[in-house]
Parts: C-alpha cells; sequence; structure tokens
C-alpha cells in the first residue's frame, strides 16, 4: 500500500462504509469489502469512488468450483 495509496483509501472507504472487513485479493487488482447482508453493501456502493468498477455479489454453497455449461 506504501506504492500504491489508493489501495488503502478503498479499503478505509469500505470499513467507513460499514465494511466488517476490507481485504485485497493476492496482488491485486480486487480490493473487496465483507458486509452482515446485501442491505449494507448496497449502501456502501454509494459511497464509494464512481471511478472504480464495483460489484455486490453473494457467496454460494451450491455449485461452487463447478462449469456450468449452458
Amino acid at each position: 500500500m506504501a506504492h500504491f495509496p489508493l489501495i488503502r483509501d478503498i479499503k478505509e472507504t469500505l470499513l467507513a462504509a460499514g465494511a466488517l472487513a476490507a481485504l485485497m485479493s493476492g496482488s491485486g487488482p480486487t480490493v473487496y469489502g465483507l458486509f452482515a447482508g446485501r442491505e449494507e453493501a448496497n449502501a456502501a456502493v454509494s459511497v464509494l469512488d464512481t471511478a472504480a468498477t464495483t460489484y455486490v455479489v453473494e457467496p454460494v454453497s451450491v455449485g461452487a468450483g463447478r462449469l456450468i455449461e449452458e
């Protein structure tokens, strides 16, 4: 984060918006926050910089790791 202060800024913003935790995936490019529920996550999207691509997702327990062919 010393070389890329934007990462720190995003993590701090997520935590200030109510994330239980804010982490970076490996060496990037993904920074994510863990929220108690979808409502909290959706509220956080509104305070994030619009220059970043933002998604609200949920974990899955069925079908994880399997390719679903259409």
